[in-house]
């Protein structure tokens, strides 16, 4: 299990298991788009691979970054040391879901008892979804991976004869 980010609603303070950082920065192998180059940031241990821990405030129906910290060349840093910006950040970056879970998580079901789900496109929350016994995916912005298709084709002449 990786040391998650976390994000603040209501005066709480919530784990959450999405990356909305990955929204706006890449890493090196990935092709070159419109998103800046994750800094060099060390892992602190084997709990975070990614080097990193950001501080998320969901208000005014927006998504903001209230602080990321991490350490690059042997040194502690912090937010303006990372992204050029005056904090908190409005991230405008991200698309996908923020889910919170409250109440715990039922072993047995392996789902969360209770899930808000906040839907952001681009910064601003649209949607809020309460739900009970839930499972959370796992992916960088807390939407579904899409369904692998099982439909294959092949070349008319590729098909066996029925004699």
């Amino acid at each position: 299990m990786q040391a998650n980010d976390s994000v603040s609603v209501g005066g709480k303070t919530y784990g959450i298991f999405q990356l909305p950082m990955n929204g706006l920065l890449r890493y090196e192998h990935e092709r070159p788009d419109d998103r800046e180059l994750f800094p060099p940031f060390e892992a602190p241990h084997t709990a975070n691979h990614r080097g990193y821990i950001a501080q998320f405030a969901i208000a005014n129906g927006r998504l903001y970054l209230n602080s990321i910290k991490g350490r690059i060349d042997g040194k502690d840093v912090a937010d303006r040391d990372i992204i050029d910006k005056r904090f908190p950040v409005r991230v405008h970056w991200y698309t996908g879901s923020i889910f919170i879970s409250v109440g715990g998580y039922d072993q047995l079901e392996e789902r969360f008892r209770y899930v808000i789900e906040f839907s952001i496109e681009r910064g601003k929350v649209v949607a809020t979804r309460y739900s009970d016994l839930r499972r959370i995916p796992i992916t960088w912005n807390g939407l579904d991976a899409p369904s692998p298709t099982t439909e294959t084709t092949e070349p008319d002449d590729a098909r066996e004869s029925p004699n």
